[in-house]
């Protein structure tokens, strides 16, 4: 039995940090002397140093709150879907941060209903060991969620349930890294379609849940259907 699945995740926001503007003795005034030209190389330039100071720190700050959706410790899944074998997709999604308990304990339950699979279930993710894998486990830690964990805790890092479609594309390959899409691209399969990865925050932000749930349903098909021609050759 196969599970295919494929999560979104949306960081947490961070702590504003202090922001400290130049003022005027941060501007370099060369080798000039004459008073009237001193304040005017001030004002033309001070100005433009508090911009650029601004933008640098609301870029930083952009920057960690879109980099803690990396990191499973930062931040929250924000969609679940996935598929049994060659059965539809199903497709869970939470609003908020609070509801992340609630797509798990969904999926928690779907996993429930085949408990006697588990201990041979293959779950099958792209960079699934990087990512999907380990974030999905943590969380079956936190809440508590058994069919969760012994879905994804596995037996050493060659456990053969444990299926990274990255893995099976790279074979030896291992400087690069191909994305999903550019491997159904290549295959002649139907990729991605009107959203990527990173549009994600920017569309939760914008309250477009049923969006990302629909590109997220959409990557499990795509992700089974990679698996699939992928897997013709190793039987």
């Amino acid at each position: 039995m196969e599970l295919f699945i494929d999560i979104e995740t949306f960081g947490q926001k961070p702590e504003e940090k202090e922001l400290i503007l130049p003022t005027r003795d941060d501007v370099k005034l060369g080798n000039l002397k004459d008073v009237a030209k001193i304040e005017m190389k001030i004002q033309e330039t001070l100005p433009v140093m508090i911009a650029e100071a601004k933008a640098k720190h609301d870029e930083e700050f952009e920057k960690e709150w879109r980099g803690n959706a990396l990191k499973s410790t930062k931040g929250y899944i924000i969609a679940i879907s996935y598929a049994i074998d060659n059965k539809p997709v199903v497709n869970l999604s939470a609003k908020t941060e609070e509801q992340e308990i609630l797509i798990l304990n969904n999926l928690n339950d779907a996993l429930g209903e085949i408990a006697p699979h588990l201990p041979t279930l293959r779950t099958v993710a792209h960079y699934g060991k990087g990512f999907d894998f380990p974030w999905l486990r943590h969380r079956a830690i936190k809440y508590g969620f058994r069919y969760i964990y012994e879905a994804f805790t596995y037996n050493g890092r060659y456990d053969n349930r444990a299926v990274d479609t990255l893995e099976l594309f790279q074979g030896t390959d291992f400087r690069n890294h191909y994305s999903l899409d550019s491997i159904a691209t290549f295959f002649g399969l139907e990729g991605k379609t009107g959203m990527t990865g990173g549009d994600v925050h920017d569309a939760f932000l914008a309250g477009k849940h049923d969006k990302i749930a629909e590109y997220c349903g959409h990557d499990v098909e795509v992700l089974r259907n990679v698996y699939n021609r992928i897997m013709r050759f190793g039987k």
